[in-house]
């Protein structure tokens, strides 16, 4: 269901230092903070009707808490980016109908890679933000059901030079064009890293497919630790990561890899990442009776979804400081590292610049109907 530009209250987007809301930077591109309402994944999604001069409730605040210094605007080669990431998709006709290019309009391609890839140059903008755009269509693409061949989707991925653009399809030629930019930069260790973890995602679609199929043919939503243990790496971030090492122009040294402070970075990077995600995407999950950790938070605790909201916005406060310990950690134990540092900086910017990304964006909702006339606003805090 489209939402058309007249129906959304939408609020000027807004930061909090200390607790203390100022007004936003004045550049076009802040994006905004909107108000927001959640669906019950069952039943009838329609507002509480109200009497004719009862006003609607205050909507509950969840807030997503950040370093101020993650702070950055948008990318200055961002609008150059979306037009030829939008020229590149054309190209490969996988915007051959109205409703791609709708998608594409409603993406905010500027946004989705320039904030996020802040730190990156413009080379290195123009592919990761062709990558991550290309993810999204073929991420609903594969949707409820994963891809039927992985081991040529990671061929494609690594950029294998023999690789069958033909048999493939238009999505693996576009993964496979869009490897032979960053191969140009990076070793072929480095790409097999990258198509090992790409895998573990389209393993981990296949595990979201059958989540699905159970809540689906069930009614019944998967529990939350297992939910947690698949989003992690059905979110994307993992791969994302080792994209922020091409951005920065170096791989990490290998002994980093197989860290503590490493996996605790990365799993902290991907459940900030996840949350904002599902937060924002609950009614559409809610219309497509899909999955979502506020709905299976609020079938294990019996809760209500403007409290299991709540407990999420928790669960995000406890990645933030996961993120942060981690990072904290690394810089000091690797303090003359400067891939690492640059990297660091990077992932931090990345985690921020998706969730001023998802709050912007029109593909998500900005009114989510709880179904009882209560409503959920969701802040970005900087502290």
């Amino acid at each position: 269901m489209d939402v058309s530009t007249e129906s959304l209250q939408v609020l000027a987007d807004t930061m909090s230092v200390q607790g203390m809301i100022l007004g936003a930077p004045a550049d076009a591109d802040t994006g905004t903070i909107a108000f927001v309402r959640l669906s019950p994944p069952h039943g009838s999604t329609s507002p509480m009707m109200t009497a004719p001069n009862e006003l609607p409730p205050v909507p509950a605040t969840i807030t997503l808490r950040y370093p101020m210094q993650w702070y950055t605007p948008v990318h200055p080669y961002a609008a150059t980016t979306e037009a030829g990431t939008q020229a590149w998709l054309a190209d490969l006709r996988l915007l051959d109908s109205e409703a791609a290019v709708a998608k594409f309009r409603h993406l905010g391609v500027a946004r989705y890679g320039g904030w996020p890839l802040y730190n990156a140059d413009a080379e290195a903008l123009a592919t990761v933000t062709r990558f991550l755009t290309l993810w999204i269509f073929y991420d609903d693409m594969l949707e409820g059901h994963g891809e039927a061949h992985e081991l040529l989707a990671m061929a494609a991925v690594r950029g294998e030079p023999d690789f069958d653009v033909e048999a493939g399809g238009p999505y693996l030629r576009a993964w496979w064009e869009t490897a032979l930019r960053y191969r140009s930069r990076m070793d072929t260790a480095w790409c097999a890293r990258l198509g090992e973890r790409f895998g573990d995602w389209l393993r981990a679609v296949r595990e979201e497919a059958e989540q699905l199929r159970i809540l689906r043919e069930q009614n019944r939503h998967p529990a939350t630790l297992a939910y947690i243990h698949c989003r992690r790496r059905s979110i994307g971030v993992l791969p994302t990561l080792n994209l922020l090492e091409y951005a920065c122009g170096c791989a990490l040294p290998d002994e980093l890899r197989d860290h503590p402070g490493m996996a605790a970075l990365e799993r902290a990077a991907a459940e900030l990442v996840f949350i904002q995600n599902d937060l924002v995407s609950v009614p559409k999950d809610a219309r497509s009776d899909g999955v979502n950790l506020v709905f299976s938070i609020a079938q294990e605790h019996r809760c209500t979804l403007a409290e299991a909201c709540h407990e999420v916005e928790k669960m995000h406060d406890t990645a933030l400081r996961g993120f942060v310990d981690a990072a904290e950690f690394l810089r000091t134990e690797y303090h003359d590292c400067v891939a690492l540092i640059e990297w660091l900086a990077a992932a931090e910017t990345m985690c921020h610049g998706f969730a001023r990304w998802h709050l912007s964006n029109t593909r998500y909702d900005r009114e989510l109907p709880l179904g009882d006339g209560t409503s959920v606003r969701i802040e970005v805090e900087y502290l």
